[in-house]
């Protein structure tokens, strides 16, 4: 079909602040553990595609199932490109994401779209 449904959003220092305050809500645990070097991480790029109408029936499910794997291809070869320039990257996606509160803090309408993951970024120290 030629399309390309995905959408790469950069978050900026203030929306990955929101995040973190989210998850501190969700999570009750002010940021100990594991979440530091989470919320430590440079560079956040949230990636979506294109969720299927209610009505479209069988195509468009199947529709919604290729452009899931283009927007997967899509974010490795940008993985792969990043890796080439001895940028670090990681590929994650969890409970948090998955929120309400995440796609509205991140302008994400899930009637329109889903989420593919979250990509953070940096140079490696040391």
């Amino acid at each position: 079909r030629g399309t390309e449904p995905w959408r790469f959003i950069k978050l900026g220092k203030k929306t990955v602040g929101k995040i973190v305050k989210l998850r501190e809500k969700i999570s009750g645990s002010g940021g100990e553990g594991s979440f530091v070097s989470w919320t430590k991480v440079p560079h956040w790029i949230v990636v979506t595609y294109k969720r299927a109408k209610p009505d479209s029936g069988p195509d468009g499910k199947m529709q919604q199932r290729e452009d899931f794997k283009s927007t997967c291809c899509a974010i490795q070869n940008f993985l792969l490109s990043m890796w080439s320039e001895g940028i670090g990257t990681k590929w994650t996606d969890g409970p948090l994401q998955r929120t309400e509160e995440f796609a509205e803090i991140c302008g994400i309408d899930l009637k329109e779209e889903k989420l593919a993951g979250v990509i953070w970024y940096g140079f490696a120290k040391g």
